[in-house]
């Protein structure tokens, strides 16, 4: 595609006025969401680039990644931006890490990258279309890390978390030999009725006789020694932190609570204790991170050198790690 595609040529290939088209690409308010999506789209198949102050200046000037998450108080995220910005410096590029608080990312927030002259984008956090289209138009590469993207110009760089559910299952049922299981959710998070359907389908496969009971972090108290009394020793949790935070409940609940209930075992997902220092200890499913944050620099310094390739949708495998100490 030429990158010298400017407005006039695609308000021709539309119909439509050029100051719709320069005022759709600038996100007016005047312009309807429908007519915008069509200019968006049309531009970025004629190869339209917005010509930017930002663009001009960064000419010649080290690159620059941004590094997008949505919660600072998420470990997850924190020690993943922190080995992504060390393994990026490494290369002698520059870092933005960018925090949105919403559940996705959305056009302001690509707009935000654009504005600190980013040259491509990591995120944990999963963009919505609009979002991607404005990346597309600033060819800005993308690169998703620990999460789907259906879009053909989003880079994926996944983990094999069906493969970890059944290390764990595995190691809950026939290791420890539990046939009652409790799977503690995230009450926030966008996908945790996926992953506890595939915690249920994994144990059927596994056991036809084995119990599944499904409870929030909040509930633990209320419902925790009912649990134990009925034999529900096995927990599975969304991940490390709601499983930190369960066992922080615990220990609140019941004085000594190990060496009174010496069959409880929990796991989490994540593998935080072993990338960050003083944590308990606990089984967990490692998502292998360290590899995750390697190819998703990888890919999007492939993309920023112009390296012709389809995208990439790649599965890192994982592993699992079992608690040493309690």
């Amino acid at each position: 595609m030429a990158k010298s595609t400017g407005l006039k040529a695609i308000a021709y290939e539309l119909g439509v006025s050029v100051n719709t088209v320069s005022r759709a690409l600038r996100d007016c308010k005047d312009i309807s969401e429908h007519t915008k999506d069509l200019i968006r789209q049309k531009a970025y198949e004629l190869g339209y680039v917005q010509s930017t102050v930002a663009n001009f200046l960064k000419k010649d000037e080290i690159k620059c990644i941004a590094i997008i998450i949505n919660n600072l108080d998420n470990m997850y995220f924190s020690i993943g931006s922190n080995i992504l910005s060390h393994k990026i410096r490494e290369k002698g590029l520059e870092v933005d890490i960018i925090v949105t608080l919403k559940k996705s990312v959305d056009e302001d927030v690509v707009k935000q990258c654009i504005s600190q002259r980013a040259d491509g984008i990591i995120s944990l956090v999963p963009f919505n279309k609009k979002a991607l289209d404005i990346a597309k138009l600033n060819a800005l590469p993308v690169s998703v890390m620990g999460i789907d993207c259906d879009d053909p110009y989003c880079d994926v760089i996944d983990n094999d978390y069906g493969n970890g559910v059944a290390f764990a299952c595995n190691y809950l049922i026939n290791y420890h030999k539990f046939s009652k299981l409790v799977f503690v959710d995230h009450p926030d998070a966008f996908n945790t009725n996926d992953k506890y359907n595939l915690f249920v389908n994994t144990i059927a496969k596994i056991s036809t006789k084995a119990k599944v009971v499904r409870i929030s972090p909040s509930d633990l108290k209320n419902v925790v020694l009912d649990l134990f009394n009925k034999g529900f020793f096995g927990f599975f949790c969304y991940n490390d932190e709601i499983a930190y935070s369960c066992l922080d409940e615990l220990n609140k609940l019941f004085p000594n609570f190990r060496k009174n209930y010496p069959r409880f075992h929990i796991v989490g997902v994540d593998a935080l204790s072993t990338m960050a220092q003083g944590l308990i200890d606990i089984s967990s499913v490692d998502l292998n991170l360290e590899m995750q944050c390697d190819r998703a620099i990888e890919y999007t310094l492939q993309r920023l050198e112009g390296v012709k390739r389809e995208r990439v949708k790649e599965i890192v495998p994982v592993k699992f790690h079992q608690r040493t100490l309690f």
